[in-house]
């Protein structure tokens, strides 16, 4: 199939093999120094001290994505009369060119049933799912999605449902050879519309199988996955395949299951019983107000994954491909309908919990992406749809992600930071950092997040840049002093078209710059 959606599909995935290639090359020379980057050592008074020392020679667009929900999206993104985005969507969303845009969901993936996603709207076959008795129809199937994604100028990621194939029983495990002719059929439908000898597209082994009302053992996971696996790749050309880990420790809670579960016996029992794949993803839901007090800081998932990185490592001898495949920030209650919970996944403060994530992420060479949970999957709300407004517009955590999004300098440059913990932030700190510089090194970018409600001065290092001359843009949503940014939903500063300063580098390259309280930042630096 050759048309413009394909020419670009094959542009963007061109950049992306070319960010993989080079990165997984690069973990290999700093491996030990990038090691533990994500860590943010405590101090009296902020500083961040820059190195010439390359992380990663391109850092991949695709650390910003978004999980799509079918059902959810259909609902609050999706006008059914016009089977189109609702007004104002995709040009909220191209400022992220090359993201990844996950579908059909999460659990809902394990119930999707594909061939009642395609064809005449009115003609498909309505479908139950992981969390709906009743069946409902899909207005925004396969190749709505498709169109969606191209017109955004994002990637496409599909996940496959390795249960069953009863769209009426959808928790009904079905014979797995018969579930890989399925997931064949499909590969072969997604193929036609992309040109596969080019574009290495994405297929997840399922989600989180290994526990919710699943809790399949690792061998079950591992069996259900080859028959897939294999079908697939005797037909279907250059398609990756992501296994569904995880890097805890988990304890059973359906009465057939027993014990715990540690993360290394599934990762080692997933990398060693399917050769064919290229990585794994995770999920990490950080932040909240856990009823039994335990800190799932940033600090605590980081510290996780850096260990199951090592674990893969060790088994097969390389770096593995990582994708969270879910992020954001944990509910402060279970009641996905209400108000607060929504606000708490995507206000000012959930703003500044994810992007503290991805500058943390950004420092660790084999994560490849991730995507927010999620693009409307309730109680995550990119767009307002019960907070507040009830109108679609864009809550805090999108204009948190767009400050983000506005460097585009790819090469990733080893960061130290130093904070205080002014806020007493569970993962000790205030301020995270992470630079980048362009291929000419004379522009350097900052992302910069302050966890606490009041300005504080940084004493940014970069010695590439001493006695040098300088002007800056800083970029911002922020908060007004000694506000707490939990209630800040909807009067925060929002900077996207900063003034331009003048600075100039000390002999030992530094600066002082003021960050905003309770704010996520992006700086670029620009020697004169």
């Amino acid at each position: 199939m050759t048309n413009s959606r394909t020419s670009r599909n094959v542009f963007f995935v061109s950049v992306l093999l070319l960010v993989i290639f080079i990165t997984t090359d690069v973990i290999a020379q700093n491996a030990v120094s990038v090691k533990y980057l994500w860590k943010i050592e405590s101090s009296d008074t902020a500083e961040i001290i820059i190195e010439d020392n390359v992380i990663r020679q391109a850092v991949p667009p695709t650390l910003f994505g978004f999980n799509i929900n079918f059902l959810q999206f259909q609902k609050q993104l999706w006008d059914k009369t016009t089977q189109a985005p609702k007004a104002g969507i995709i040009d909220y969303l191209k400022p992220f060119k090359n993201a990844v845009y996950r579908y059909p969901g999460g659990l809902v993936a394990n119930t999707f049933h594909w061939t009642g996603a395609v064809g005449e709207v009115n003609e498909r076959i309505p479908q139950k799912s992981f969390f709906d008795k009743n069946s409902r129809q899909v207005y925004f199937g396969i190749d709505e999605y498709y169109d969606f994604v191209n017109a955004v100028g994002g990637l496409p990621w599909y996940v496959l449902n390795i249960v069953g194939l009863d769209p009426q029983k959808p928790m009904l495990v079905a014979d797995a050879q018969e579930v890989a002719t399925n997931n064949l059929a499909l590969a072969r439908y997604l193929s036609e519309r992309i040109d596969s000898s080019d574009y290495p597209y994405y297929l997840e082994l399922g989600n989180e199988l290994d526990r919710s009302k699943y809790e399949w053992t690792p061998q079950q996971y591992v069996d259900r996955s080859l028959s897939t696996v294999e079908a697939i790749r005797t037909e279907v050309d250059n398609v990756k395949f992501i296994p569904a880990l995880r890097d805890y420790t988990m304890r059973y809670k359906i009465k057939s299951s027993a014990g715990t579960g540690t993360p290394e016996e599934l990762i080692s029992a997933v990398v060693n019983g399917l050769d064919l794949v290229d990585g794994y993803s995770v999920h990490h839901y950080y932040d909240g107000h856990r009823k039994d007090g335990k800190s799932r800081s940033i600090t605590f998932w980081m510290r996780l994954m850096t260990r199951s990185i090592e674990t893969y490592r060790s088994i097969r001898k390389q770096a593995p491909e990582v994708w969270i495949t879910e992020h954001g920030r944990q509910p402060n209650s279970k009641k996905a309908g209400s108000d607060d919970t929504v606000r708490s996944t995507s206000n000012l403060s959930a703003a500044i919990s994810s992007a503290d994530y991805l500058i943390a992420i950004s420092l660790i060479p084999e994560v490849q992406g991730a995507v927010w949970h999620g693009l409307n999957a309730h109680p995550w709300q990119l767009f307002d749809y019960s907070a507040k407004y009830n109108d679609l517009r864009p809550r805090p955590i999108y204009w948190g992600f767009r400050v983000l999004a506005q460097m585009n300098l790819g090469v990733g440059l080893a960061t130290r930071t130093k904070s205080p913990n002014l806020s007493n932030y569970g993962g000790g700190y205030d301020i995270r950092a992470s630079a980048f510089r362009n291929a000419e090194s004379d522009q350097l970018g900052l992302r910069i997040i302050n966890r606490h409600s009041d300005y504080q001065t940084v004493k940014v290092t970069y010695e590439a840049f001493a006695g040098r001359d300088a002007e800056l843009a800083h970029y911002h949503i922020s908060s007004a002093a000694g506000l707490d940014a939990e209630n800040e939903d909807k009067d925060y500063t929002l900077e996207l078209s900063p003034s331009v300063q003048q600075y100039s580098f000390s002999d030992s390259g530094e600066i002082e710059i003021d960050i905003p309280p309770s704010s996520v930042s992006t700086l670029i630096i620009k020697l004169i």
